[in-house]
């Protein structure tokens, strides 16, 4: 009966340490999937400002485009509507917002659609600008409502849900010029005393037609140096920009240079105008350069009596730079993950943000790519060519987007894949080793399994004193002389388990002699102390 309370102990232990183990794991899904989709009930709001304004027919009128987010927030939507009718569209400005990068805009004839992120962790927690929106007021009597149809905010992929509220615009006819009487937009220029009104006509000028630039063929190729001592320029400097190249080079001879260009070696079909005669040549293409492109070029210089070239070099102009922030369906920054830019087929990996930066772009369309091993995912962008040309040197700030897959979520957890191998390898070791501890401690398995190595080893230690099926006893059956561990009668023999399990034989039996053998034995037994077993030999006794 306490055999069977002591492996219902030792199981009762390991079902403990099971459930335990169970329930952690459904305790991390319940949080994970919770942290894909959280939501927060009407925090903060996003509202138009002023609430209420008046504007002359043919003036412009600007609304501010707010958030009040109470909370932080790192994306925020908006869609504006306007009536036609009344109001004209003129354009966006997101100067000092600091939502600095853009999801979307999308202008229709009676709305405005505006997305943009915080390209920051932290994102915006006070009372800030999302953008002014500029209109231009028609003819229209009374007053029109400016609404926000739709707006909402998140951060971490947890939505906010703002109230949201509008603006309402009211029309004035105002006053016509001085010197003209009547309402606008119907003005008419007040008649003098005793004459009549004339209006005059304006006779509209015609445009003069733009004059055709020339094109003149790139020079042939001449000998390095010619009979007169004539050698071909040498590039001595090369100034590149976004738009713009200046290539200095030298002749031998005093000399005319100009430049010979193309996108391609074996087609450099735009020249510059040539430089003054001299040995020192600076050429400059100020226009009609794409950033980020290739560019092949030439040096030719003639002397008047003989013309030389250079080799052909390439160049590639500098490039616009973007920072793009990763968004998943819920607005949660996707980080870590590898993004193709196509058609340039460069790729990067997003940092813990969801921000990735590409560099020398060309301007123009692309494409992003990113896939969750089991489908690839993609997003259109645009870079631009913001370059700003001060006193001959050219700038360009980095361009920011965020772009949202609208089919893709990010996991709530993304680790590198062998961290779930060393992870579960960590765990199983710890589970074992807590298992193992417990055992030992109430005497299972482990401790069996220990008691068991250390029986063997001493059985070795006595030459098989306790290995056979009987060990020796006092009395006339023992045989003098045999070796230990020989069969005695069956009636005063103590099987070999109970020897080894500390058992005693009968009192009435006289001692072993105290052969070293039998002292070993005897010591041995002591290690056997099983309380089950001591109560079955002294049953058996």
């Amino acid at each position: 009966m306490s055999g069977y309370h002591e492996n219902y102990r030792k199981l009762k232990h390991y079902g403990i340490i099971l459930i335990g183990l169970a329930l952690i794991l459904v305790a991390s899904s319940i949080t994970s999937a919770l942290t894909q989709v959280s939501r927060v009930s009407a925090v903060g709001s996003i509202y138009l400002t002023p609430a209420s304004t008046t504007v002359v027919h043919g003036n412009n009128v600007t609304l501010s485009l707010r958030i009040n987010p109470t909370t932080a927030v790192t994306v925020v939507e908006a869609t504006v509507g306007f009536d036609p009718a009344s109001l004209q569209y003129v354009g966006i400005d997101y100067s000092g917002s600091p939502f600095d990068a853009s999801v979307q805009q999308t202008v229709s004839s009676s709305s405005i659609k505006i997305s943009r992120a915080k390209l920051d962790a932290a994102g915006v927690n006070y009372d800030a600008l999302i953008a002014n929106i500029t209109f231009k007021a028609l003819p229209y009597s009374g007053s029109s409502a400016v609404p926000i149809t739709a707006a909402n905010a998140a951060f971490d992929g947890a939505y906010t849900n703002p109230a949201f509220s509008g603006s309402t615009v009211s029309f004035s006819p105002g006053s016509c010029p001085a010197g003209q009487v009547g309402t606008p937009p119907s003005c008419t220029t007040a008649p003098s005393s005793g004459g009549t009104t004339t209006t005059p006509k304006t006779t509209p000028s015609t445009p003069s037609t733009p004059s055709t630039p020339s094109t003149t063929a790139p020079s042939s190729t001449a000998p390095t140096t010619s009979s007169s001592g004539f050698e071909a320029p040498a590039v001595t400097a090369e100034n590149i920009q976004y738009t713009m190249l200046s290539i200095t080079a030298t002749t031998n001879l005093a000399a005319r240079a100009h430049l010979v260009y193309g996108t391609s070696a074996d087609k450099l079909i735009v020249q510059t105008d040539p430089t003054a005669s001299s040995t020192t040549h600076t050429m400059s293409v100020g226009e009609g350069l794409t950033p980020g492109s290739n560019i092949f070029y030439k040096v030719v210089a003639t002397d008047g009596q003989s013309t030389q070239e250079s080799a052909v070099r390439s160049i590639t102009l500098k490039g616009m730079s973007v920072k793009i922030a990763l968004l998943d369906k819920f607005a949660k920054a996707i980080s870590n993950q590898k993004v193709t830019l196509v058609p340039s087929d460069v790729t990067a990996k997003s940092d813990g943000s969801g921000s990735v930066i590409f560099d020398n772009l060309i301007p123009g369309d692309y494409t992003l790519q990113i896939s969750d091993g089991s489908k690839t995912h993609q997003q259109h962008i645009t870079v631009l060519s913001t370059v700003v040309t001060n006193d001959g040197a050219q700038t360009a700030e980095q361009q920011l987007r965020a772009v949202i897959f609208d089919d893709y979520v990010a996991a709530a957890f993304q680790f590198p894949a062998w961290s779930w191998y060393v992870g579960g390898a960590v765990l199983a070791l710890g589970v074992m080793s807590g298992l193992g501890y417990l055992s030992w401690r109430r005497g299972g398995l482990v401790r069996g399994v220990y008691l068991r190595a250390k029986y063997y080893r001493l059985n070795k230690k006595l030459g098989g004193a306790v290995a056979g099926d009987f060990v020796p006893v006092v009395g006339s059956a023992a045989t003098p002389g045999a070796p230990i561990g020989s069969a005695v009668p069956s009636h005063s023999a103590v099987p070999a388990q109970q020897a080894s399990f500390g058992v005693e034989p009968p009192q009435s039996q006289p001692s072993i002699d105290s052969s070293p053998a039998t002292e070993r034995m005897s010591s041995g037994t002591a290690y056997g102390n099983n309380p089950f077993n001591n109560d079955q030999g002294r049953h058996d006794g």
